[in-house]
């Protein structure tokens, strides 16, 4: 019973994406969820993670979806509109690091197509980045 437990847990677990992508998140770095919410990962991350979505589903809570909008409209919210992700991706105007589902096959082309390095990929989810400002004076 136990064992099944603990398998249980790993399938649940950001633990191996948080160990695959920390090295890369060094100060200022922000970690993006597109069209995700990993729960655990902003405990083993000991971050706040960005999250774009149209509606909130990631975010797995009823009550969230259901007043989405007024979470989304409050001030030093961590959530962004699906449309935002594409814009700071292009900007880049810090250092941010992509989470998406591994089946989210058109935004892993949009992430690889900006030449983003894919820093772990499992069954589950994917990571790209992080993506790094263009030089001064090229926007």
């Amino acid at each position: 019973f136990v064992p099944v437990l603990g398998e249980l847990g790993d399938a649940f677990s950001s633990r191996d994406l948080a160990a695959a992508i920390a090295p890369r998140l060094t100060p200022g770095v922000e970690v993006v969820g597109v069209r995700v919410y990993p729960p655990s990962l902003p405990f083993y991350l000991q971050r706040t993670i960005l999250v774009a979505g149209p509606r909130g589903r990631e975010l797995t809570s009823n009550y969230l979806i259901d007043s989405y909008s007024k979470w989304l409209a409050a001030p030093a919210t961590p959530l962004r509109p699906l449309e935002w992700w594409q814009g700071a991706l292009a900007a880049c105007v810090h250092p941010m690091l992509f989470v998406v589902h591994s089946q989210d096959r058109p935004n892993r082309a949009i992430l690889a197509g900006a030449g983003l390095p894919l820093r772990y990929a499992d069954d589950e989810l994917a990571a790209y980045g992080p993506c790094t400002a263009p030089p001064a004076g090229t926007s």
